[in-house]
């Protein structure tokens, strides 16, 4: 495979500079590899976390608990599932956001702006938008059962205790959804960042023309500077399990001096 070739040439570095016949989009391909493989640790730490926080619930329950609330008494959370013997669904008003209980039908985003909906074996978020996030199987709630008529019954910090239980549940029951949207964000962030890195570099090296009678054009130059990530990539992995803030320096640092150092020592062997 064309990738694990690419990758053993990156190691040579007294040749690295003879790149130029290497395809541009094969190239491009291993360059985004190389990314993903150096942002690894970051997204181990992102499914070991769960992602990032949604932070909405939980938050508006922070700043305050609905007094005016009285839940269905018959709803209990347990299983993952949802169950009620009623066929009654319920709306409660908390911070702007819609909470419907015991939902039966098909929700129309279009139609359910800003809405938490409890079906039997999901929850589904509708933004302002329409946008929709759907947790199944009502993954954050980890007691056994969760009574909602226990919050009625309590009263003072144990019924806040009781509210704010309830809102971290419901937001960890979308981790799936949050955990990949998170991943997919940092890891599109780190590749268009490290683009337009290697963008500049390109660029950087042709300030090396001077000098030189065959030098690289913008093109090769890119296809090197796309070669010389190798080393860095590994660098920035093994850093990473270390020290996952520390990463990103290590890769652009790394990657930035191979660059240089490359064209300052084997520049006059190869280009001259």
């Amino acid at each position: 495979m064309f990738v694990i070739e690419y990758f053993f040439d990156s190691l040579k570095l007294k040749s690295i500079l003879k790149s130029e016949e290497k395809s541009l989009f094969k190239l491009s391909i291993f360059f985004i590899i190389l990314i993903l493989i150096s942002n690894f640790p970051a997204s181990y730490e992102v499914v070991k976390n769960e992602g990032s926080r949604l932070d909405f619930i939980v938050e508006s329950f922070d700043k305050g608990v609905p007094l005016d609330w009285e839940l269905p008494t018959d709803l209990v959370i347990k299983g993952g599932k949802l169950v009620s013997n009623s066929e009654d669904v319920y709306l409660f008003i908390h911070d702007g956001i819609n909470y419907i209980f015991n939902n039966k039908e098909k929700v129309d985003p279009k139609t359910n702006h800003n809405s938490l909906i409890f079906s039997e074996n999901t929850i589904i978020y509708v933004d302002n938008e329409g946008n929709v996030l759907e947790g199944i199987g009502y993954e954050g709630f980890s007691k056994d059962e969760f009574r909602l008529n226990d919050i009625n019954l309590a009263t003072g910090e144990e019924k806040i205790s009781l509210y704010k239980e309830f809102a971290s549940s419901t937001e960890k029951s979308f981790k799936k959804d949050i955990i990949l949207y998170t991943l997919v964000r940092n890891n599109i962030i780190q590749i268009s960042v490290n683009i337009i890195y290697a963008l500049i570099l390109a660029l950087l090296v042709q300030l090396f023309r001077f000098g030189y009678q065959n030098f690289l054009n913008f093109k090769d130059g890119l296809k090197f500077v796309m070669m010389c990530f190798g080393v860095p990539a590994i660098l920035t992995f093994i850093v990473g399990l270390m020290s996952t803030p520390f990463a990103p320096v290590v890769f652009q640092l790394s990657s930035g001096m191979i660059v240089m150092l490359v064209l300052l020592t084997q520049g006059k062997k190869i280009l001259a």
